[in-house]
């Protein structure tokens, strides 16, 4: 019987992968509820949830709000859509699960 192949990752995947670690965790029925309702008032992602919690997303927002202040925007269209962006990623930091 022929030796399967193992098909190669491109190297753009690997380093892809080596980048973004997976995380696994169980968390209760109830837990998983709150959650749930965040990310569908928010919009947030199960990674944005995760940055919140272990205090690593205050960083990331006051970076885009200094990036805000001396970005040179093509036009207004354009800093519209980054202010879009930086206020749901606020939303997320900031928006109660019970709100």
């Amino acid at each position: 019987m022929p030796k399967k192949k193992t098909r190669r990752k491109p190297p753009s995947r690997e380093k892809y992968e080596a980048e973004h670690r997976v995380i696994s965790f169980r968390v209760d029925t109830e837990t998983e509820k709150e959650i749930d309702e965040r990310r569908r008032k928010t919009g947030c992602s199960y990674a944005d949830l995760v940055k919140i919690g272990a205090g690593l997303w205050e960083s990331r927002v006051q970076q885009k709000l200094e990036t805000l202040v001396s970005k040179k925007f093509a036009n207004l269209e354009e800093r519209l859509e980054w202010i879009d962006r930086l206020l749901c990623e606020l939303l997320c930091t900031l928006l109660p699960a019970s709100a």
